[in-house]
């Protein structure tokens, strides 16, 4: 009897051919797919994480442009440079915030406008120099709007914190107790 014929080595062939055989097969196509699956997730996740730094970067970015705006009204404002250029500054400026996508956007600008229209309004008499006054509230405004440039988020909560002390009470608003 000739060897490829022999039962026993024919009973072998068939056990690896439809058992062992397949049943690697599959494990190994499972061990794919977990691998597949784990990369996929790890993919899905750098990608939001990046999407979100994407998005981070933009707000910054906008607020940076829209905080421009602000800062070149107040300069003119404080400068009393031209009335047509100052009101032309301030409508642009207005207009950028009313639209801006930046948290604190809107309370910004409440706060900068209220802050330089009323710039030498509701002076303390005696207590420090009206000069004095006028310079550390234009500081004042120019660090609000720098820190909302660098960090719009975080800036959120002061401003909202400012916003609720100037509705509540302007003159406490405008001479704080650090201030005086």
């Amino acid at each position: 009897m000739l060897l490829a014929h022999h039962p026993a080595l024919h009973d072998a062939f068939d056990w690896w051919s439809s058992v062992w055989i397949p049943a690697s097969v599959g494990i190994a196509s499972l061990l794919i797919a977990a691998a597949a699956l784990i990369s996929s997730r790890r993919a899905v996740k750098i990608a939001n994480d990046s999407e979100k730094a994407r998005r981070v970067d933009m707000v910054r970015s906008i607020a940076r442009e829209d905080a421009r705006l602000v800062a070149r009204w107040v300069e003119l404002k404080d400068m009393r440079g031209r009335v047509d250029r100052v009101e032309s500054a301030r409508f642009e400026a207005a207009i950028a915030m009313a639209s801006s996508i930046v948290p604190g956007a809107a309370g910004l600008w409440e706060l900068t406008e209220f802050e330089t229209e009323n710039r030498d309004s509701y002076l303390r008499g005696g207590q420090i120099p009206k000069r004095i006054a006028i310079r550390d509230r234009s500081q004042r405004t120019r660090q609000r709007i720098r820190s909302w440039a660098a960090d719009p988020e975080g800036s959120v909560q002061q401003i909202d914190a400012d916003l609720a002390l100037k509705r509540a009470d302007e003159n406490s608003y405008l001479n704080p107790p650090a201030a005086t």
